[in-house]
């Protein structure tokens, strides 16, 4: 278990108590300040490794909507739904680092180390490519916090009230992004979970590697999957009844996967809302990874290399994926002209 190496975590010398750093003027843009109930509660040992991961991908957060608010004195800004999409930026970015200081000082309180920011890269040029990025971003953050909420409920219940309070903002900022591209602002009923191991393999795409100083300890005992990529699309095979297609997927750093991998029978995991998993065959052909998309996926949805086809829950696929996850943002769809 994960958690059996984390005491390592911890860091045994006292701390200052905490001291809120939000000025006046990004505590106005965020619509709120440092959550002051949270930063004082116990945390048990479980409690302090999530909360050091959400630490961790605030901070990515934080970074990528200050690059967007920095870039954005370039765009179009033509309003969305009357809002201009300069303000809107601005201001989740400010509810960021509202988040990101109060997971910071939730962390100094327990007397824990505190996740310092990394350098990181992220792939957009403009307006309408931030905005699609942001939705993937933004889902690996809140899928995370959701999974923090069911470690959560075993270990430190009573701190799940103010952790439910971030995600709704969150999901608010993300049906913005969709509304930009003229999608369903709401595509899913639920929301889709990401177990701690695939959100820090998610955030580690936009961290450029050996740029993190004084790491969290137990990230190092965290396994990193090969990363999966987009060659095409096909037609679905006749093993998927219904499908609406296939994606060709490729394996990036394919000397990390297991010696005889591509003998073996494989699968591509699908995980979608709070849905068991739902499996279709890979046959490897090419390099690639072909897989029928299955049908009734709505919202964000990951893809996941494995070999086997049992595992019901996220969690479980864990110990299971052999590469991924790969984030696809799913419809049902554009708004009728």
């Amino acid at each position: 278990m994960l958690y059996s190496v984390a005491l390592f975590a911890l860091v045994s010398t006292a701390v200052a108590a905490p001291k809120p750093q939000m000025t006046e003027e990004l505590r106005n843009m965020a619509g709120g300040a440092v959550a002051q109930q949270v930063i004082e509660k116990e945390l048990s040992i479980e409690g302090v490794m999530e909360f050091q991961l959400a630490n961790f991908i605030q901070n990515l957060q934080v970074d990528y909507f200050k690059q967007g608010m920095e870039q954005s004195k370039n765009w179009p800004n033509k309003p969305v739904a009357g809002i201009k999409p300069a303000d809107e930026v601005k201001r989740i970015w400010a509810q960021e680092e509202a988040y990101v200081e109060t997971f910071a000082e939730t962390l100094k309180n327990n007397k824990a180390k505190v996740a310092e920011p990394c350098q990181y890269k992220f792939p957009f040029k403009d307006e309408k490519s931030f905005f699609a990025l942001a939705s993937i971003v933004g889902d690996i953050s809140y899928g995370q916090l959701i999974n923090l909420e069911n470690r959560l409920a075993k270990t430190d219940p009573e701190v799940i009230p103010h952790i439910s309070r971030i995600i709704p903002v969150k999901a608010k900022a993300d049906a913005y992004f969709r509304m930009y591209a003229g999608e369903v602002p709401n595509p899913q009923a639920y929301a889709t979970t990401l177990p701690l191991e695939m959100a820090y393999n998610l955030a580690l795409d936009y961290v450029v590697p050996g740029s993190c100083k004084n790491p969290i300890d137990f990230f190092a005992k965290l396994r990193i999957y090969p990363d999966m990529s987009i060659k095409g699309t096909s037609d679905a095979t006749s093993a998927t009844p219904n499908s609406p297609g296939a994606i060709n997927f490729g394996v990036v750093q394919k000397d990390m996967l297991p010696q005889g991998t591509d003998s073996k029978k494989l699968y591509m995991a699908w995980i979608n809302e709070d849905k068991p998993v739902k499996y279709t065959p890979v046959t490897p052909k090419d390099g690639q990874y072909p897989a029928d998309l299955p049908e009734g996926m709505f919202g964000m949805a990951y893809a996941v290399l494995t070999d086997q086809n049992q595992a019901k829950t996220a969690l479980d696929l864990v110990k299971h994926t052999l590469a991924g996850p790969y984030p696809l943002p799913l419809g049902p769809g554009k708004y009728d002209k």
